[in-house]
């Protein structure tokens, strides 16, 4: 049975970021960085700060024992569910596919509902509902990797089967189902935008460049503010030049999160080792 909208949207869990981690291995080229931008107030909330409070009982690890004490502390909260996008929380792109970059910790859930909402400008509203939404896009059942079960680990979604529209925002949200009972409680959810700049092109075949060509075609993405591609083609060079990957991060104040593998990589990462970004 679909899930009624108003009982996702009052379980928002918008989990955000703090600046840190420096540079693993110093290299003698300039590091990737993205501009910064003042955001509309449209923009949903990137700070924790400013995010509602989650709901109990979810399946996304909100706690550690990082003083293995044997008890939850109060300043023992993990790394909430977070989007890797500027700070402004609106990803921009020269491509029609949605992708999205998620911070996950540890999550006992085996899928995500996602829900993408076209903005549609009202001009004769009043100025507290500029916008409304058309829903463009649901899917109930996106899999997540079994390596949430383990760890912390950077998610990538890629929509394939929703193309965007060219100079078109959406909204969109992402929800983690965790149990079958009760519906208002069983949510844990991010969100952000996303805008289609169709007139800036698409991502050119890389597989030939070497790393320091690789380093500057994500500097040109980056420099006309498509943060999707600018940060797909950084990821690429973590091995090779994991300065550049921590900087573009941290010019968004991510840094934190540049240490912290893809699902799908080898790699031993547990909640011990958790970022502790934005955590109060």
């Amino acid at each position: 049975m679909p899930i009624p909208k108003f009982y996702i949207r009052r379980c928002l869990s918008l989990g955000l970021l703090s600046l840190g981690l420096s540079s693993l291995i110093p290299l003698a080229s300039e590091a990737v960085e993205y501009p910064n931008f003042t955001s509309s107030n449209d923009s949903p909330h990137r700070s924790a700060s400013s995010a509602p409070q989650r709901c109990s009982h979810t399946c996304v690890t909100e706690s550690f024992d990082f003083n293995a004490n044997g008890t939850l502390d109060q300043d023992e909260r993990v790394t909430p569910v977070t989007v890797i996008a500027p700070m402004g929380n609106t990803i921009t792109t020269g491509d029609g596919t949605l992708r999205l970059v998620i911070y996950m910790p540890e999550v006992q859930a085996d899928f995500a509902e996602l829900i993408v909402d076209e903005q549609i400008l009202n001009p004769d509203a009043p100025d507290w509902r500029t916008y409304s939404y058309r829903e463009v896009y649901v899917d109930e059942a996106i899999p997540l990797p079994d390596a949430l079960k383990s760890g912390p680990r950077l998610v990538t979604f890629t929509i394939e089967d929703l193309q965007l529209k060219p100079g078109k925002t959406y909204n969109w949200m992402l929800s983690f189902r965790c149990g079958e009972n009760d519906w208002a409680s069983t949510y844990s959810t991010v969100e952000g935008l996303v805008v289609y700049n169709d007139s800036e092109g698409v991502l050119p075949d890389t597989s030939h460049l070497t790393p320091s060509a690789l380093e500057r075609t994500a500097q040109d993405f980056a420099d006309r503010q498509l943060w999707s591609e600018a940060l797909q083609l950084t990821a690429r060079l973590r091995d090779e030049n994991p300065q550049a990957w921590s900087k573009l991060l941290e010019s968004q104040g991510l840094g934190c999160f540049s240490h912290v593998p893809f699902a799908g990589e080898e790699a031993t990462f547990t909640l011990a080792d958790d970022p502790r970004c934005f955590v109060e």
